[in-house]
């Protein structure tokens, strides 16, 4: 095995551990600071019109149940350009051109993972509140800080969401008038508070589509589910340690 390719190996880890540390980093106990942040007792509508409620699938701990959810939420066009075309062409380089472009295959998914565990985790171990007057999402992560730490995002370049229901949670794909915004992409919530997620978006104009609409899927997305986890396992992890082997 070249150098070249331990070194891109050893970044890979790397990167995965450091994308877990800055995932946990605002979790962690501080000597200075008592844990203040709390799950609501009771998730739902509170007296102030706003829905509340938590997602705690966060960290390294939890990011094989989060996957599941997340990759429900993945549109198909770029589903099928960032985990099958894209690892297909470079498969393909790496067997027709010129071995050295492994190279570029194991830098793909270092990139990858990070994204990827990055996206997964926007908004869980959080409380989640969407203020229906003002029409603002607001994320303030579990387990300490101050309340006033927490992100809002104003809803008013969110043009669609996309809810698929699947087990405990449903996946929320978040679609904007305006790509590239640092905003969530795809948010977790309860099944159980889907139509209540629904009634609060609409309250601040934001279209909320079916996955299903009124016909029934060939596919279940449990299924899809389960085969995009193993297209995801075999890219970003089967993918790497065969592009190393001898």
């Amino acid at each position: 095995m070249s150098g070249s390719l331990l070194a891109a190996l050893a970044a890979f880890v790397g990167l995965l551990v450091l994308a877990a540390y800055i995932d946990r980093r605002e979790q962690l106990p501080r000597a200075d600071e008592p844990e203040v942040i709390e799950a609501p007792v009771t998730e739902g509508w509170d007296g102030d019109d706003r829905l509340v409620w938590t997602a705690e699938l966060g960290g390294v701990t939890g990011l094989a149940r989060r996957l599941r959810y997340w990759v429900l939420g993945v549109s198909r066009p770029a589903w099928w350009v960032w985990f099958v075309a894209v690892p297909a062409a470079l498969f393909a380089a790496i067997l027709l051109v010129d071995q050295r472009l492994t190279a570029l295959y194991l830098w793909f998914a270092v990139v990858s993972c990070v994204v990827v565990h990055g996206l997964s985790g926007w908004g869980t171990d959080s409380v989640l509140t969407i203020d229906t007057d003002a029409c603002v999402l607001r994320i303030v992560p579990l387990g300490g800080g101050a309340a006033e730490d927490g992100e809002e995002y104003g809803l008013a370049e969110l043009e669609s969401v996309r809810v698929v229901e699947s087990g405990e949670y449903a996946t929320v794909d978040c679609r904007y008038e305006t790509w590239f915004l640092l905003r969530p992409g795809t948010l977790l919530v309860p099944a159980r508070l889907c139509d209540e997620l629904a009634v609060a978006l609409r309250a601040c104009d934001v279209v909320v589509r079916d996955e299903h609409g009124v016909t029934e899927p060939a596919i279940g997305p449990s299924t899809v589910a389960w085969l995009r986890l193993t297209v995801l396992l075999l890219v970003l992890v089967v993918g790497p340690a065969i592009a190393v082997l001898p």
